[in-house]
């Protein structure tokens, strides 16, 4: 059935190709490209994105089982029970409630399994200490075999780290609640392991409190504590992302690759650390335990991180989807089922494999510095599968016998064969079209550089013309393709392929050009006729140039791999081993058709050429004269009559059978193209047959073989990319970050479809594809443009602060007036709002200007969308702020009071000086969880103490954290873990007479708040936004309880 548009019929647009019509036009088309692509999609999905079955409680303790694992995520991320109740714990940001409850669990679960030691069936030791510093508390556990010779102190020890604490907001379901139910249930199956397979060496499980606040937990682990001294390799787990597989994202050094090789899901990619390079803000406890090349601008006493302890190891991570990342969106369901079973199983195999290899357990530890351990070997897992891995040396060579292949290869194989065919007279050989007019060596030369620069144009214009977009739709709908990673795919990828067409039209329309300026006469005269004027047995320049330049095609595209492979030598980026890997497999089976289709066809017109002239010249003909009939059937028929004169005599006019079998056969050949396309619906298999021998589709076939394994890689690949840097850059803080995901879809579609070129141009169908693939690109750009780029479910991520400044009268519309206290008057301050003034500053990550989101909020308040908030100011377009009204915030200070005062003598080195001791109480007027009070003194002062007092309650239920300054004699307690309504405080100092009237303290309080229900109406005006949606945008959450902060600031005078 055709389908017509009058007079247009679409089947015919379909399946008909002008200047080629022949049978395999639906296979270049339609069918192969689907097969080919199809397939590759298909197998690379699903097996790159293939996750283990999860396995139940049911299976031995010694077995990893992500039921039991759950169980524990669930504890610490909460959860609603089948009531609809919520359960568990939740956020669990440092010194919140439930981080302390989160520890208590911990204490809990692990002494539970220490106490399985008393059972005369375990093998292990299990140690289990606590280490509180500031408001955190590491908890860590050691298990050793009990027939240790000597104390376990003496061995070195395999180091697993996660950390327990989360960012405001979030329920930390996957960050990093899914690495602490992981490694409770790795203790669990390390207990239970038999001896016989069990590790020989200690094995150290660091639940680590501080991380989000600047990796502070393992930073006192290894400083502070006795075990991390013997510390020789470590595995960090940590979250990016909420779903998929655990991916090794990076390693310390090479040596440790091979420890990696047995697992049972090999997932890893040095993609994703030469990914980190361009991420300077990603961190992790693996930046303090290990060192890489991607930390290598840091020192090993790096300011921010501390000092680096260049420990060997991995760091694990789930990267997939990262949209909830850091946000009340991360809970215990968006860790996907068989994502925990795939890391501990993993991470178990690895444990036991090192700890039982004396090998690697008893070698010296690393103490040089990081730039000399960094990671030089080029690691992959394919489809997750297996795990490979070489070193760069190797690569290199690999990469080099490439570039000498692939770069020398194709122009010997063109001289060879100009010279073989100069000689044998090969009719297929582009150098009889051009021998009228120039060398056939030159000729090829000038397709075989036009192919080359039309390839490398492909790779500039298809990705320019994709990051264009990416401007243009950025500047439009800022991220509109930020809420589907798919979305962005074709976004970009339509375009990519537009401009790589283009390009290829262009060099087929100066192809043409070139054979018709450069052709015989023959040639350019055909060429300048209508189509519809051809004799059947005709062919027009076009045509020929689809088959005779087969060759160059190839040989081009040969030598642009060279020219890849070649930039990747270069440039030395070990992720570019996608580039040589396309090299080597479609090269090597490029040359191998090359010159077994070269040599066949040497060795046939070597021996037809003998054999041919000794028939000619039995018959009484002329070769030349034969062959300068060509292609044109009159001719031949009256060479083959003039043939039959000589023979037979003058008297003769009719053919001979032979002559009229010779004829119709020739006939049958050169009308073959035009009776395929008569014969479309009653196409066979005899037909596909003969089309494949006589149009040498065996080109087409094996290059479809050689591209589908390197395709099939490529997707998985690219799966895993983009759905990495799609979600991350809503904290990426990269302006127009559109342009930079155009041109990783970019660079991906191109090398995923240059082979497919040289058949673009046998089908020449380059207008239709301009016509498809530039709708497409229309219409996927008119759906992005249609939405916002963000969702509830993948909200844009927004920093809130608000800051409240309580004083004894407002001073300027910023800063507020600090309180006068009188200790020896025993004052009474009572804390009033009138003198108070609260700023609220919202920043965005994303490099997307903030002002919609101002100007939403306005319309909330009914503020007019074009007046300002009193002091708005944006010191960049993704930040502003701006003051609050008196009823969108409240103080949470009630009063100051002093409570009593002593004065007394006291000896200090011989000199009598007045000794001061004071408590002060500040009262509140709701519940506080965290808060710190600062003294600082001025240089007056000696022996300043300043303390809790034992009726307050954190100070009774040591729930505080003391750290002294001594450089500018300023003391910090922090107070943290419950909930407290006032603070009882203790100052003791000692001064002399003469200074005494003059002594001054500033004691400077902030109070803390990390938790919408708790806070400001702004903040939950804000929160509105989101409910409402208004705008989709929610709080990124940091590792601190830092949201809202009201401070006051009391000078106390004698």
């Amino acid at each position: 059935m055709a389908f017509k548009c009058c007079p247009f019929s679409i089947r015919y647009w379909l399946f008909t190709l002008y200047p080629s019509n022949f049978l395999y036009v639906p296979c270049l088309w339609i069918v192969l490209p689907l097969l080919l692509f199809g397939s590759a999609v298909l197998v690379g999905l699903l097996a790159g994105r293939s996750i283990p079955i999860a396995q139940p409680s049911t299976v031995p303790n010694y077995q990893f089982s992500e039921e039991r694992a759950r169980i524990h995520l669930n504890e610490l991320s909460g959860y609603y029970d089948d009531n609809d109740n919520y359960k568990g714990l939740g956020n669990r940001v440092g010194g919140s409630i439930n981080n302390i409850l989160a520890r208590d669990y911990l204490v809990n679960q692990t002494s539970y399994l220490s106490s399985l030691q008393n059972d005369p069936t375990i093998p292990y030791r299990i140690e289990i200490s606590t280490q509180p510093f500031q408001r955190y508390t590491n908890i860590i556990v050691r298990v050793s075999l009990k027939n240790l010779t000597g104390s376990p102190d003496d061995y070195y020890s395999f180091l697993l780290s996660s950390h327990y604490d989360s960012v405001e907001y979030s329920k930390g379901g996957s960050n990093d609640a899914s690495g602490v139910a992981t490694m409770i249930e790795l203790l669990n199956n390390i207990v239970h392991t038999p001896i016989d397979k069990g590790p020989k060496y200690p094995v150290i499980f660091h639940f680590n409190d501080g991380e989000e606040a600047g990796l502070l937990g393992a930073q006192a682990f290894m400083e502070h504590h006795p075990w991390s001294k013997k510390c020789l390799r470590f595995i960090n787990i940590d979250s990016t992302g909420n779903a998929g597989k655990a991916l090794v994202f990076r390693v310390t050094d090479d040596s440790v690759l091979h420890e990696y090789s047995g697992v049972p899901y090999p997932y890893i990619n040095v993609i994703g650390e030469e990914m980190l390079k361009l991420i300077p803000t990603y961190s992790t406890d693996f930046s303090v335990y290990g060192s890489s090349e991607n930390q290598q601008n840091r020192t090993n006493q790096d300011s921010k991180y501390g000092t680096k302890y260049n420990l060997k190891g991995f760091d694990y991570t789930f990267y997939w989807d990262g949209y909830a990342h850091e946000t009340f969106l991360d809970t215990n369901l968006m860790v996907e089922k068989g994502s925990l079973q795939h890391l501990g199983s993993n991470v178990l195999h690895q444990v036991l494999s090192v700890t039982r290899d004396d090998s690697i357990m008893s070698s010296t530890p690393t103490t040089t510095s990081e730039t000399d351990t960094s990671t030089n070997e080029v690691y992959f897992d394919v489809l997750g599968g297996f795990f490979v891995h070489y070193s760069t040396t190797v690569s290199d060579v690999i990469q080099a016998i490439i570039v000498v292949v692939d770069l020398v290869l194709p122009i010997v194989l063109v001289i060879i064969d100009h010279i073989i065919s100069l000689r044998y007279y090969d009719t297929s050989s582009i150098y009889q079209l051009f021998r009228k007019a120039t060398t056939g060596l030159q000729a090829r030369i000038m397709f075989l550089i036009l192919y080359v620069i039309g390839y490398i144009l492909s790779l500039g214009i298809g990705i320019t013309i994709a990051v264009i977009i990416g401007a243009v739709v950025d500047s439009i709908q800022p991220m509109a393709w930020y809420r589907d990673p798919l979305l962005a795919i074709f976004l970009f990828g339509m375009p990519t392929m537009f401009g790589i067409i283009l390009v290829n039209l262009a060099v087929h329309l100066i192809g043409n050009s070139s054979m018709r300026c450069c052709g015989c006469f023959r040639l350019y005269r055909v060429s300048l006729k209508d189509k519809n004027e051809l004799q059947p047995d005709e062919s027009t320049a076009s045509q020929i140039l689809l088959y005779a330049l087969d060759k160059e095609r190839y040989l081009a595209l040969t030598f642009f791999w060279g020219l890849l492979t070649a930039a990747s030598l270069i440039t030395r980026l070990r992720s570019f081993y996608i580039v040589y890997f396309w090299s080597f497999c479609l090269s090597g089976v490029l040359i191998v058709l090359l010159v077994c289709d070269r040599v066949i066809v040497w060795c046939y017109l070597i021996f037809t050429n003998k054999t041919r002239s000794k028939a000619l010249e039995a018959m009484g003909v002329n070769e030349t004269e034969l062959s300068e009939a060509g292609d044109d059937a009159e001719k031949r028929k009256r060479a083959l009559f003039e043939r039959r004169k000589k023979r037979e005599g003058e008297n003769s006019s009719e053919l001979t059978k032979d002559d009229e079998k010779y004829l119709q056969k020739e006939s049958k050949k050169r009308r073959l193209r035009h009776e395929i396309t008569v014969k479309i619906r009653n196409f066979s298999w005899k037909d596909f047959c003969h089309a494949l021998i006589y149009h040498q589709l065996h080109w087409i076939i094996f290059m479809a073989i050689a591209s589908w394994a390197p395709l099939v890689v490529t997707i998985d690949v690219f799966d895993r990319l983009i759905h990495f840097v799609v979600p991350i850059t809503a904290r990426a803080e990269i302006p127009l970050s559109g342009t930079m995901i155009a041109a990783i879809v970019g660079l991906f579609f191109f090398l995923m479809t240059v082979s497919y070129i040289p058949i673009l141009h046998r089908a020449a169908n380059f207008t239709k594809l301009l016509i498809v693939f530039g709708g497409i690109s229309a219409l996927v750009i008119i759906i992005a443009l249609a939405r916002s780029g963000f969702t509830h479910d993948r909200p844009r991520k927004i920093g809130f602060k608000q800051l409240t400044k309580v004083g004894s009268s407002v001073v300027n519309e910023i800063d507020a007036n600090p309180f006068t206290v009188s200790l020896s008057g025993l004052s009474t301050v009572s804390i009033l709002k009138s003198g108070s003034t609260s700023q609220f500053s919202l920043e965005s990550y994303d490099g997307v200007s903030i002002s919609p989101v101002l100007k939403s909020y306005k319309t909330l308040l009914n503020v007019p969308t074009n007046s300002a908030f009193r002091r708005e100011v944006c010191e960049k377009y993704t930040k502003c702020s701006f003051l609050v009204n008196e009823d969108q915030f409240q103080v949470s200070m009630n009063q100051f009071k002093v409570e009593s005062y002593n004065r007394g003598v006291h000896n200090v080195g011989g000199v009598a000086m007045n000794h001061i001791d004071a408590t002060v109480r500040l009262s509140l007027s709701d519940k506080i969880v965290q808060s710190q009070i600062t003294i600082e003194a001025n240089n007056e002062v000696q022996n300043l103490d300043f303390i809790l007092n034992e009726n307050d309650p954190n100070g009774f239920n040591r729930a505080y954290a003391k750290e002294i300054v001594t450089v500018n004699k300023k003391t910090n307690i922090i107070k943290f873990g419950m909930n407290h309504m006032y603070s009882l405080m203790d100052i003791s100092f000692d001064v002399s007479d003469a200074l005494y009237n003059s002594t001054s303290l500033t004691l400077t309080v902030d109070l803390y708040k990390c938790d919408f229900d708790s806070t400001t109406k702004v903040l939950s005006d804000f929160y509105k936004l989101y409910q409402d949606n208004t705008q989709y945008i929610t709080p990124l959450g940091s590792g601190t309880c830092s949201t809202y902060t009201e401070r006051a600031v009391f000078e106390l005078r004698k």
